[in-house]
């Protein structure tokens, strides 16, 4: 993913929506984004972690993510 230009906001949300879509194959992902399979997940699990995250220290809460306590 590093040789793609950043996404924007927008495009960020929509690549996330259409990723947790069962409907939306990832070539359809691929062919308005430009990501990979392997691109949408690595970006999935950074985005969906960090908002994850985020939620939490919000309610200042702990995250046990696998193993891993995240505060």
């Amino acid at each position: 993913m590093s040789e793609l230009q950043p996404l924007t906001m927008e495009e960020l949300d929509r690549v996330i929506e259409m990723a947790w879509e069962d409907r939306t194959p990832f070539e359809a992902i691929e062919m308005q984004f430009g990501l990979q399979e392997k691109d949408v997940i690595a970006l999935m699990r950074r985005e969906i972690c960090l908002l994850y995250t985020s939620d939490a220290a919000d309610e200042g809460l702990g995250v046990d993510l696998g193993g891993r306590r995240i505060i």
